[in-house]
């Protein structure tokens, strides 16, 4: 999964992308929009240090057909108190859903091949794209837009019932504090972090972390990235009509729901390129 600025921007981007009642929609939602755009993710952070139910739910879900996932979820919309914001949360999930199963096959491929761990190249992507937007990458929060509290914990427990809200607002709040603890913005706090994750064994969460320099064995992977978001960006309209279609009137999803967040399985086959060739390589809307 690209991380949480790569999400957060790619929402942003999309919801520009949605008919103008659909936008201001979101923009008078946009609090739960910006939760949506992280997907399932939001799940891996309760108690992350240790294997639980909660952050398992978010394993699992990332590897089962979005359509079913909907499925799932549309009667829970249909008794959701506020509608509107519920759909905005889910627009945004969609969101998370498209530049997932876009970039997910390369990133694994990417991992496979190279010293790159796929946690590396996420949090690499955060860094790239921070900075070709202007930020400080070690000084930049990438949390601004997340602001926990019961009314956004309320609207997503109505739709994933298993968990109730105490459950969800916890998820949420632990969301916000694991990835403001990965800053490494002095070297202290980074050594500090690095020795800790070592000792709870859970060194893997060292490559989550935004660093200074950039590292030159993913270069080329920021610019496959980049073209998938754009791809994914141009396909994410049709996807948000069809999910609105489903939602509110039962009709038939798109066939790309079928996909899942994870890599489709003729991944192998996607090329990965050194830095010189990826620079002209094209990418094209998945189906």
């Amino acid at each position: 999964m690209p991380t949480t600025y790569a999400h957060w921007r790619f929402g942003d981007r999309c919801m520009k992308k949605l008919p103008g009642n659909i936008y201001q929609m979101i923009l008078d939602n946009r609090a739960v929009f910006d939760y949506g755009v992280h997907g399932p993710d939001i799940f891996f952070y309760y108690n992350c240090l240790k294997k639980n139910e909660v952050n398992d739910f978010g394993t699992r879900m990332h590897e089962i057909p979005f359509g079913d996932t909907l499925e799932q979820i549309r009667p829970c919309f249909q008794k959701c108190d506020d509608k509107k914001a519920a759909l905005s949360y889910l627009l945004g999930f969609t969101c998370h859903f498209v530049m997932d199963s876009y970039c997910h096959g390369y990133i694994e491929r990417k991992d496979e091949l190279s010293k790159a761990s796929h946690g590396r190249i996420e949090s690499q992507f955060d860094r790239y794209l921070l900075i070709k937007d202007g930020y400080d990458p070690v000084k930049k929060k990438v949390t601004f837009s997340l602001r926990p509290d019961r009314k956004m914990a309320h609207v997503i427990s109505q739709l994933f019932p298993v968990w109730d809200e105490k459950t969800i607002y916890k998820t949420l709040k632990d969301q916000k504090f694991y990835l403001n603890l990965l800053k490494d913005n002095s070297k202290l706090k980074r050594w500090i972090l690095s020795k800790g994750m070592d000792k709870l064994h859970v060194s893997s969460f060292k490559d989550l972390m935004l660093t200074e320099e950039n590292d030159p064995e993913v270069a080329d992977a920021m610019l496959r990235l980049d073209k998938l978001s754009v791809n994914a960006l141009e396909h994410y309209p049709k996807l948000a009509k069809s999910l609105i279609g489903y939602l509110l009137h039962g009709d038939e999803p798109d066939p790309y729901f079928r996909n899942h967040f994870c890599q489709k399985e003729d991944y192998k086959d996607i090329p990965v390129l050194p830095l010189a060739l990826e620079r002209s390589y094209r990418t094209y809307r998945q189906r």
